[in-house]
């Protein structure tokens, strides 16, 4: 009746992550423009659920499914 997050061991930014996938497929290191995700939502409405994903953080914790079931990252 439980339900379990089931990432890695490490956590990355967004930037990180996306400078993984660019090495992987062997795309040049992507260059970033940040922009806050507010003035993007008055820009653009069509914005509202990138609005509330990032308005949280997304850090995922497997320490429930280590415990319960003894879930190992690999």
């Amino acid at each position: 009746g439980k339900s379990y997050h089931l990432p890695g061991d490490e956590c990355v930014t967004w930037n990180q992550y996306h400078e993984i996938i660019a090495e992987a497929i062997g795309a040049p290191k992507p260059e970033f423009v940040h922009i806050p995700i507010d003035l993007l939502y008055e820009i653009d409405k069509r914005s509202y659920i990138t609005l509330i994903n990032f308005s949280y953080n997304n850090i995922f914790d497997p320490a429930a499914a280590k415990a319960d079931l003894g879930y190992t990252y690999r």
